[in-house]
């Protein structure tokens, strides 16, 4: 019972089964000719574009934010630079995955499954004027 047959026969699919189902539908199209690895200019183009991706942003991270260089970085990125490059991981990282494992997943981003931002709505610290002790007074509501 090998691939397709052996599934509608038994009638259900173990994890063995839906893996070797997942090879045979999505290895092909990441392919080289022979049918048999995974395509190395494939692997070089992903890299490649990669590289390019991150080239900017990984000065800017270096000397910015992760030691706080006093030379200037040659560019800084723009927000919409970022958010494109953070896909293209989370694409690249996708595709490999189905590849590696043989397991399928839509993104590495969360998935919030409640409105995050209603804890901004409701005040806990006020701002007290003139206060010697410091500008802000902890809400009466806030638990000590």
């Amino acid at each position: 019972m090998e691939g397709r047959e052996g599934l509608e026969e038994v009638g259900t699919t173990s994890t063995s089964q839906l893996k070797d189902l997942i090879q045979m539908d999505d290895f092909a199209s990441y392919a080289d000719a022979s049918g048999e690895h995974v395509c190395p200019q494939m692997v070089k183009d992903d890299l490649k574009a990669l590289k390019l991706a991150v080239e900017k942003h990984e000065e800017f991270a270096d000397k910015r934010i992760a030691h706080r260089d006093k030379g200037e970085p040659s560019v800084i990125p723009k927000f919409g630079e970022l958010d494109d490059c953070i896909k293209l991981l989370d694409k690249t990282y996708v595709k490999y995955h189905l590849l590696f494992y043989a397991e399928s997943i839509d993104t590495l981003m969360p998935t919030y499954q409640y409105e995050w931002k209603t804890i901004f709505l409701e005040p806990w610290l006020k701002a007290v004027a003139g206060s010697a002790k410091g500008l802000i007074h902890i809400s009466e509501d806030f638990d000590d």
